[in-house]
């Protein structure tokens, strides 16, 4: 026999939950040499021999010899009984043990076991399990009921203290048999976690019964096929079972209850928990009766009818809403035939679903931010707040969801009042009853600050926090931002210590999504003061301490490294930039602002009286507003936007101001104003502006202290839009058209034009191309924010006709002739005249026309020139309209200078005389015939003689160039000086002597000649 202790720590006994326990313990004789042999007995099984001995040594360890076919073999082993697994089906062992521990304690007798031949497998049908517990169970709101061990392998062995398993001894075969913990011949021992305990002893006793279908036990000397139902009680006490399955074929009902997971009870309310009851055994089984510790119970699906095997019951337990707010409860019900099943369940009594306290944090005129709190989920889960927006029509619209305690809305406008609302909504799709309704009137303006991790702003003093304008990536600082002129738009400026990287963000107030323009590897540079241009496409920026520029589309930026400083502004016009703080130039400047060039040239207006200007900025006109700290806190002054010296506008006595802001209309000013003494307090104010003298006009805006600060405005005003045309204009025609906005500078106007009509494009700097007629151009200014002017047009005609004009002929003459001519044009009409001329002198031909520049657009109609003696001068005009038109030269008209009479050779017999009568106030006299003069190397095609007639008067013959040419008459009834007589017009132009010859001695007067070409 073995006792208890031996079983439970035998090496060669399996893991499991039974164990092998002989109802008669032997004595252990004292170590030594006086040691008795042990008696050893061999039990076969199917898969080899069971070796069991007497206990003679309290040591514990024995020397076992094994001898197999001629073959021994001695090994050391603990407790009293060995398991030989070794041997194959029929093979046969002799065996003996001796105590280690003796020295020479003699060996027991040998003992032989054979291993039968047939060997064991389980049967069909076979399964293996346990379930465990008492038959009825108290449904108690502190202990749990028992919950019955479904698998055999969660067992505990037998020990002083007992889990949840059972321990049995050697079972003899099929059959009843009674059960005891100390156990009489023909009674099986048991011990259970469920036995009979007691403390303080004496301990109960335990009475029971074994049913065995079933028994095969192992060389191990557990079993190896069991199917046995134990039913016990401990002196008379509450009824255990025990069903045990091992490798057995016997069928068993094998019920459990699943408990209801945890669940909520509104206060006050009940709610159901429906427990699960599944027969997962091979036998069916009735539930005959179930109790719960709290609230009710309803178990008719489960006490009526058997339990088949795979089949499934509930039992609906309703918990009233009170008590902790998490408690238990329990659940029990018995089962014929096995233990009972049950277990404790788990609730929370919850406030009924309710919702939030909502109030207004703060507002912008985009935006508002709501806050609450409180509010709850009732005996759903949590899932997440929801939002809602009143509409124009009155109709409430959820606007979104959030699992946070605030909610920005972005899709506001300035001056609109509205409202909103939140509930909470469960995971069981309950949704509670709205709050009480937030009212919100939005603000026309606001200002924005850095925090520094995102952007935010405000609108006045009363509202007790700020709007999330802007929420930034983990790890980003904001550095500077700027709000666009569109008032929808603000560029930030970032860095982040993490990435090392610095970057410029371009967010949609709407949305507060930044979206990357520009970023580059930061090291130790940081992107500040961000001002954005006023047509909203490029970026200033400070990297470092020089300014930089970006486009806002492509990402391209372009250094501005010759300078240094702080960008802090754009000219109205966004051509130039203003800078604070000193450009690289050698003398450095004494002033602290500067306007440079936008476009990476470098040209610099410095402005005097700036030094030690701390801050600035430029409004929509082009005034610069900054502050200079004083020995008394610090003022504020302004160069006007004409330019010319600053003026101090505001110095508070004891109040340091910096971060000077101009509002969109820069009609007001906002500074931060501090310090210890300053009587005004802390935070932002706003200056209003007067056209000339000191700031009277002084309000606290917000309380906010830290960081550059930008305006948040809607526009407020349209722009206006101007063109002007003249009457008539050519067929290229300039656009004139001019806008202004009250509250946006001008760089910032879009102006766009369509031309009779026809589609709007942006305006162009002229039409070309233009049909004669009538034609009528309109134009519109589109300030950024999308406000629009009326829409002003103008007329004109487009005058494609050029003028005409024509010279008087002019007479022959000495040293001057008075030109004359006229012009005409139908449409714009005559605006001046052009001259130009060609001559020739007596001996040669024409040369080119010239083009003297004051007889280039000559306004009057008649000029006089001066004339060389003997030249031939050609004369032509063109007159110019007032739109620009030209048009052709006229036909020219000549006139020819007469050659005095003392450029002729004389012969003998003439007489110079002079007299005012004559050409040049000469003239040369003969009165004798055959009397010359001459000139040589005339060229001329006609020739006509300058002469004094008279009733006296003789007769001339002329020849030119060989060519007898004819003879001329210088007879008349009176006396006539300086007359022209003409010869005849030649077929071609000769060059040659010219020789005049008298024909008689009657008197001549020669005063010139006259040569046509």
């Amino acid at each position: 026999m073995i006792s208890a202790r031996r079983a439970l720590h035998a090496p060669s006994v399996l893991v499991i939950a039974t164990a092998v326990v002989v109802s008669v313990v032997a004595a252990s004789p004292a170590a030594g040499d006086n040691v008795d042999p042990a008696t050893v007995s061999t039990t076969p099984a199917p898969d080899g021999v069971w070796v069991d001995w007497n206990d003679v040594d309290t040591n514990g360890y024995y020397r076992l010899t094994r001898t197999v076919d001629d073959s021994t073999t001695s090994q050391v082993v603990y407790g009293s009984h060995f398991a030989d697994t070794g041997l194959q089906p029929g093979q046969e062992a002799t065996y003996s043990v001796a105590a280690y521990s003796g020295g020479g304690a003699p060996s027991s007798a040998p003992v032989t076991g054979r291993r039968p031949l047939e060997g064991w497998s389980a049967p069909p049908g076979a399964a293996s399990a346990a379930v465990i517990g008492q038959t009825r169970i108290a449904a108690n709101p502190i202990t749990p009921a028992a919950t019955p061990r479904l698998r055999w392998d969660e067992l505990s062995e037998v020990g002083e203290y007992y889990g949840l398993g059972v321990a049995f001894g050697r079972i003899p075969g099929p059959g009843t048999y009674d059960l005891s913990d100390s156990p009489a011949s023909g009674e099986i021992r048991l011990a259970s976690d469920a036995g009979c305990d007691a403390y303080p002893p004496p301990r109960p006793a335990l009475h029971g019964t074994v049913q065995v279908y079933d028994v095969v036990y192992g060389a191990s000397g557990t079993p190896l096929e069991l199917g046995a139902d134990f039913v016990w009680t401990c002196d008379g006490g509450a009824e255990r079972r025990a069903s045990v399955r091992i490798n057995s074929p016997e069928p068993f009902a094998r019920v459990r209850a699943q408990a209801a997971p945890r669940f909520k009870v509104e206060e006050g309310k009940s709610a159901q928990a429906t427990w699960r009851v599944t027969n997962s055994g091979s036998k069916a089984a009735q539930v005959t009766l179930a109790d719960i510790s709290k609230g009710q119970l309803d178990a008719s699906d489960c006490t009526g009818a058997p339990l088949d095997p795979g089949a499934s019951c509930t039992l609906l337990a309703t918990i009233p809403g009170t008590g902790a707010e998490i408690d238990y409860y329990d659940v029990a019900a018995e089962v014929d035939g096995q233990p009972g099943v049950g277990g404790m369940g788990e609730f929370s009594v919850v406030a009924p679903l309710s919702p939030p306290a909502v109030h207004l944090d703060a507002r912008l005129p985009h935006a508002a931010e709501i806050a609450w709190e409180g509010g709850a989920p009732g005996v759903g889960n949590f899932v997440a707040y929801r939002v809602e927006q009143r509409m124009p029509d009155n109709t409430w619209a959820q606007i979104g969801e959030t699992t946070g305690y605030r909610w920005t809305a972005r899709n506001l406008t300035a001056g609109q009042t509205t409202g909103f609302r939140v509930s909470v909504r469960n995971d069981l799709d309950e949704v509670s009853e709205p709050s009480a309704a937030v009212e919100v009137t939005t603000p026309s303006e606001g200002l924005l600050w850095l925090d520094p991790y995102d952007l935010r702003g405000t609108s006045n003093l009363t509202d007790p926090g700020s709007v999330l304008v802007l929420n930034m990536a983990q790890g980003n600082f904001v550095r500077g931002m700027d709000v666009a002129h569109d008032r929808r738009h603000i560029v930030v400026t970032t860095s982040n210590n993490a990435t090392s990287r610095s970057q410029v963000l371009i967010a949609d107030l709407t949305d507060g999504v930044p979206h990357l323009v520009y970023d580059i590897p930061a090291g130790q540079r940081d992107f500040t003061s961000p001002r954005i241009s006023p047509d909203g496409r490029r970026v200033a920026f400070t990297d470092g301490t020089s300014p930089a520029l970006v486009d806002v589309a492509t990402g391209m930026r372009t250094d501005l490294n010759m300078y240094t400083g702080e960008t802090v502004g754009w000219s109205p016009d966004g051509a130039r930039m203003l800078l604070l703080n000193r450009p690289l130039q050698s003398p450095p400047s004494a002033t602290d602002l500067r306007w440079i060039n936008a476009n990476n040239v470098y040209l610099t207006t410095a402005l005097a009286g700036t030094a030690g200007a701390s801050g600035a900025d430029v409004s929509r006109t082009g005034a610069v507003a900054f502050t200079v700290p004083t020995a008394t806190g610090g003022q504020v002054s302004l160069v006007p936007s004409q330019g010319g010296a600053p003026a101090t506008v505001w110095s508070p006595d004891g109040c340091s101001v910096s971060e000077p802001r101009f509002d969109p209309t820069g009609n007001r000013l906002v500074v931060l104003v501090g310090g210890r003494g300053c009587g005004l307090g802390q935070g932002r104010f706003v200056l209003g502006l007067p056209a000339s003298g000191p700031v009277t006009d002084v309000q606290p805006f917000i309380a906010q202290s830290t960081g550059p600060v930008a305006w948040v405005a809607p526009a407020s005003s349209a722009p206006a839009v101007k063109v002007s045309m003249p009457t008539f204009t050519a067929t290229t025609a300039p656009a004139a058209v001019t806008a202004s906005d009250p509250d946006d500078p001008v760089g910032s106007l879009t102006r766009r034009c369509r031309l009779d009509a026809g589609a709007w494009t942006n305006c162009p700097a002229s039409w070309a191309g233009l049909k004669a007629g009538p034609h009528t151009v309109e134009a519109q200014a589109i300030d950024p924010t999308g406000l629009s002017s009326a829409v002003a047009s103008s007329s004109w005609t487009v005058d494609a006709t050029a003028p005409t004009a024509g010279l008087t002929a002019p007479p022959s003459t000495t040293t001057s002739v008075a030109l004359r001519w006229s012009g005409t044009d139908s449409g714009s009409g005559v605006a001046g005249y052009d001259l130009r001329v060609r001559y020739a002198s007596p001996y040669g031909g024409f040369g080119s026309y010239v083009y003297p520049a004051g007889w280039q657009g000559l306004r009057t109609t008649s000029l006089t020139v001066s004339l060389s003696q003997g030249y031939t001068y050609c004369y032509s005009v063109r007159a110019r309209d007032k739109v620009g038109n030209v048009g052709s030269w006229s036909t020219e008209r000549c006139t020819t200078t007469v050659l005095d009479d003392r450029a002729l050779t004389a012969s003998s017999g003439f007489v110079r005389g002079t007299s005012a009568s004559y050409a040049y106030g000469t003239f040369t006299l003969a009165r004798s015939t055959a009397r010359t003069l001459t000139r040589t190397s005339v060229q001329a095609r006609r020739i006509g003689i300058v002469v004094t007639t008279c009733a006296t008067c003789g007769s001339l013959e002329i020849t030119h160039a060989g060519v007898k040419l004819g003879r001329i008459s210088l007879v008349t009834s009176t006396t006539m000086a300086k007359q022209i007589r003409w010869l005849p017009l030649q077929a071609t132009t000769r060059r040659g002597t010219l020789t005049i010859t008298t024909l008689s001695s009657r008197v001549t007067y020669v005063d010139g000649i006259v040569v046509q070409h």
